[in-house]
């Protein structure tokens, strides 16, 4: 099952590349909306296999002994990972290098206010046992 997805996404990435190497010395416009193109392409087919990463996300919480709330932060952190590195691949295949460097930037602070909280209690828990 995996293994399929991951052939369609290799599959339609090289197809994107050979279009681009073709388009990119005549209409390099095109290159772009190609680019777009592949990545909701690949979004649509990874929509299937994120329900059910979903649903084995919730049976983990029903019996992990690790709370609820920390394991929707590193699902929540995964996710701001892997949309903000497309975003910004996209951004850097169109030549907005600044725009792709702020998506990146956005993503990493927004990590950091997602992980605070968690770095205040080890910041307590360490400083307890200091004292």
């Amino acid at each position: 099952m995996i293994s399929d997805m991951i052939i369609k996404v290799i599959f339609l990435g090289v197809c994107v590349c050979v279009l681009n190497m073709i388009l990119r010395q005549t209409q390099s416009i095109f290159t772009v909306v190609i680019n777009i193109v592949f990545v909701i392409s690949a979004v649509i087919v990874l929509a299937a296999y994120v329900s059910d990463s979903i649903n084995n996300f919730k049976e983990l919480l029903d019996v992990s002994t690790v709370s609820g709330k920390m394991l929707r932060c590193l699902y929540k952190g995964t996710l701001i990972c892997i949309l903000t590195g497309i975003s910004s691949d996209v951004c850097k295949e169109s030549g907005n290098i600044v725009v792709s460097n702020i998506i990146d930037i956005t993503g990493r602070v927004m990590l950091l206010v997602l992980a605070f909280p968690y770095i205040e209690s080890i910041i307590k828990t360490a400083s307890a046992f200091l004292i």
